[in-house]
């Protein structure tokens, strides 16, 4: 099935006819963009116009380039989006871009959001220079098996990225406020990709909330907004992801930050609930089976664990940054504990007991972490280490090799 053709915008009120029909005319004077669709609920014929309270469906629309290099062009696509909320007016406007070769690869293995656009799409402009692919037929059950598993992999993400946060508050409060904002965009994350099958190309969480929280009165607001220190909090959230890594004027206190856990952790509680909601329409909650959930009680003692997937490459690596910093901290107060008794025993022996043994037991945990298996004479043989170039060897070798025996080998030989 085809998308609809222009004409097919009749059915609307003449004042929204004409506002697509000026927007179509702005996105066809652009040379990058080669289709431009309007799906969603003006797309259906469902929309909503509440006089009353103000509300209205977002006008939903689709920009299709030739080149992933056009549709990543931010330049090209803020003046479009800018020039369209103008024409929108009152009416608020959510525009997704993407490349014919991306899209049409979606369509074609199944995924259902863009499935749907083709289905249930107006063409407002076509150069006819782009052809869409046909959609896979999609059944009931491999919806929901896509689905679940966009929550698996999104919230599991998240709620590691969450507990991770917890542990270097004492090293960087800044970067603590960075994995906080990280998991409140995997979450709301979540939200869409259960809700709409689509993860939405923005970092912005007014924008990611915006696309959330009509999905549910539970997450409205899903952070919350209405106080002046609601938006203290969000806005201390929202700007962690640029200035809380480059600006050393951001800051946040300790308390801040501890309210900051529990607003995220409020939030990913509402997400688990409405998402699960939605999994449970399609064969009830029976269906569902194991699903992840954050833990609350996070001990700081303890070495953080890794993602639950290990193919996501950016948590991936959040989590060997945090382990590793980590470590140096807790190595430093064995070292402070050696450098103490090292003044009865000797320096080298509480040196001995502070840094060297740390790192030694440190690489022990992040094994145990990976749920790579270690005999008691491999454990003996990493403690009884002595020599920091090779415990350092070690260390680097911890995060990639699959077995004990791949750490010990030097120049081909064990």
């Amino acid at each position: 099935m085809s998308p609809k053709s222009i004409e097919a915008l009749a059915m609307l009120p003449n004042e929204v006819q004409m506002q697509l029909t000026d927007i179509a005319e702005v996105f066809a004077a652009v040379p990058a963009v080669e289709l431009f669709l309007l799906f969603g609920s003006y797309a259906r014929g469902d929309y909503v116009i509440d006089h009353n309270t103000g509300y209205r469906s977002d006008f939903d629309l689709l920009a299709v380039t030739k080149t992933a290099k056009d549709a990543a062009d931010y330049n090209i696509f803020m003046g479009l989006e800018e020039r369209t909320r103008q024409i929108a007016g009152k009416t608020p406007v959510s525009l997704i871009r993407h490349d014919i070769a991306e899209l049409n690869r979606e369509i074609r293995m199944g995924q259902f959001f863009f499935a749907d656009i083709i289905r249930e799409g107006i063409v407002l402009y076509d150069s006819h220079h782009v052809q869409l692919a046909k959609p896979k037929a999609v059944t009931l059950q491999e919806r929901f098996e896509l689905t679940r598993g966009y929550f698996n992999t999104w919230f599991a993400s998240a709620s590691s990225l969450w507990t991770v946060a917890h542990h270097i508050p004492f090293i960087e409060r800044r970067m603590a406020a960075f994995l906080l904002h990280q998991a409140a965009e995997r979450f709301y994350h979540a939200v869409t990709l259960v809700y709409d099958g689509y993860k939405h190309r923005t970092h912005n969480l007014e924008l990611l909330a915006s696309y959330a929280e009509p999905h549910h009165q539970l997450l409205q607001p899903s952070l919350a907004r209405t106080s002046a220190d609601d938006e203290h909090y969000f806005s201390l959230l929202k700007r962690a992801y640029i200035e809380a890594r480059y600006s050393l004027k951001y800051d946040v206190t300790k308390p801040e930050l501890t309210e900051m856990y529990l607003r995220v952790f409020d939030f990913a509680k509402r997400v688990r609930s409405v998402c699960l909601e939605k999994l449970a329409s399609y064969f009830g909650a029976e269906a569902l089976g194991e699903l992840p959930d954050i833990e609350e009680n996070v001990d700081l003692n303890e070495l953080p664990p890794p993602p639950d997937n290990l193919n996501d490459q950016e948590a991936l690596d959040l989590w060997q940054m945090v382990v590793k910093r980590f470590v140096q901290k807790r190595g430093d107060e064995r070292y402070e504990e050696g450098h103490e008794a090292g003044k009865q025993e000797g320096e080298f022996i509480g040196e001995l007991r502070g840094k060297v043994q740390e790192r030694a037991q440190a690489i022990i945990d992040v094994l145990a972490q990976r749920n790579i298996a270690i005999s008691d004479t491999e454990r003996e043989q990493i403690l009884n280490t002595r020599d920091e170039e090779m415990l350092k060897l070690y260390w680097q070798r911890v995060f990639e090799v699959q077995s004990v025996t791949q750490m010990f080998v030097i120049n081909g030989k064990i």
